[in-house]
């Protein structure tokens, strides 16, 4: 099954959803997951339990969900953070969280080809749950399985003004061929006949 087609399945049965203006829980492709210790990225930053969601450009229905919360998020701001003045949200200056994978990326990448991406972080351990709602290791959700998440987005002013995506929750749902790291290898002797010998089960 195509990154595509495994897509498109889970599409079949979910939908965004908005319980708050401002929070959206959507599936994606997770990437640069960070769940089981919080991760800075870069020197100085401050550690954080996080993950890259990947969302196909043709899927508008998802997109136009996270940008109508971005936008929620941005209001609230206003009087909020913003003292009443509402920022140039298409100035290069201002931080939005939704981003191209074909053009905002310093170097290419196959799996952000085509898509929209956001990272979504917390500064406290994040819950992480499989597909009966059931807590699980975090270790679980890795690079390149599909979720469902729950994002709450939110206006700050830290020198540079933007709007943040919060982490709240993520669901694995289906794994899906890694991305980076540690690669898969239990199938790298797929064709060996590797059943043991009547005499060779006594040293096994």
């Amino acid at each position: 099954m195509t990154t595509t087609e495994a897509y498109q399945n889970l599409k079949k049965k979910f939908s965004p959803r908005s319980p708050r203006p401002t929070t959206v829980h959507f599936v994606a492709r997770l990437s640069y997951v960070h769940l089981d210790a919080p991760w800075a990225g870069k020197e100085g930053n401050e550690p954080k339990y996080s993950v890259s969601c990947i969302i196909p450009k043709e899927d508008t229905e998802t997109i136009s969900a996270i940008r109508k919360a971005i936008d929620a998020a941005v209001n609230e701001g206003v009087t909020k953070i913003w003292k009443g003045t509402k920022p140039n949200t298409k100035s290069s200056n201002f931080k939005y969280p939704l981003k191209d994978g074909d053009t905002d990326r310093d170097s290419a990448d196959a799996a952000y080809e085509g898509t929209m991406f956001i990272s979504a972080s917390s500064k406290a351990p994040v819950p992480t749950l499989n597909r009966l709602k059931e807590r699980v290791d975090p270790k679980e959700i890795y690079s390149g399985c599909w979720g469902l998440v729950a994002i709450d987005f939110f206006g700050f002013d830290k020198g540079s003004k933007g709007v943040g995506a919060g982490l709240n929750v993520v669901m694995k749902y289906a794994d899906g061929d890694r991305l980076g790291g540690d690669p898969d290898h239990t199938k790298d002797f797929d064709g060996y006949d590797l059943e043991p010998d009547e005499d060779e089960l006594d040293d096994l």
